[in-house]
């Protein structure tokens, strides 16, 4: 992760989107980007969209950050052909997808960047928690 001026704490949950600008991911910790990313992998994963935000999307037609995972970073990622691809479009859906499912938590999370610029989002472990 390429790290910006303000602190990263390892140990503290992060907030994890897509950089429509930057083309990358950026990591958010207590309300400030603390990162960019073409890779990161997060455990303990909470799916996150935020109505009002999606709703001014539609409205207006223009994107703004409303929507991202929650978790705590980790070195830790396993392929093993249980990930399911993770999907979410505002003029859509109400929420991230997993397959046909909705996606509310899962055990981890993995966010790379494909062909230069594509970000692509896989998870495993889906609403385990209960949601």
């Amino acid at each position: 992760m390429k790290r910006t001026t303000n602190k990263f704490n390892p140990e503290r949950v992060v907030n994890v989107y897509w950089n429509l600008h930057r083309h990358c991911w950026s990591v958010r910790q207590g309300g400030r980007v603390v990162g960019h990313a073409q890779y990161i992998a997060l455990e303990d994963v909470t799916w996150r969209v935020q109505a009002s935000g999606r709703e001014r999307v539609r409205r207006e037609g223009k994107k703004n950050v409303h929507a991202y995972a929650s978790g705590k970073v980790t070195n830790h990622t396993v392929f093993d052909q249980s990930e399911l691809a993770v999907r979410y479009n505002p003029y859509d859906l109400e929420t991230f997808m997993a397959g046909d499912t909705p996606l509310f938590t899962s055990q981890s999370a993995t966010f790379l960047v494909v062909d230069g610029n594509r970000p692509r989002t896989w998870t495993r472990g889906i609403n385990l928690k209960g949601a």
